[in-house]
């Protein structure tokens, strides 16, 4: 019973290190693209893709709009 739960200890311990340098190893990558400007490209590349995915659900959302507008004179 000792036995499992310090392998069970040991399994824990050993996965947090690895999240621990799992997460160093983003952090340096993230440094790296802030020196290079590298983040600076992506950031804005993913402003644009928001900008693009809010203009397509405020276009669906008018086309819906105006279909239900005009449904609703069709039936009246």
């Amino acid at each position: 019973m000792l036995k499992g739960l310090l392998f069970s200890e040991m399994k824990e311990v050993k996965r947090k290190k690895l999240t621990v340098e799992t997460e160093k190893k983003v952090m340096r990558e993230y440094e790296e693209d802030m020196k290079s400007g590298k983040r600076d490209k992506m950031d804005e590349a993913e402003d644009t893709l928001g900008r693009f995915e809010y203009e397509i659900e405020s276009t669906k959302r008018s086309y819906l709009h105006n279909l239900l507008n005009l449904l609703k004179l069709k039936t009246s």
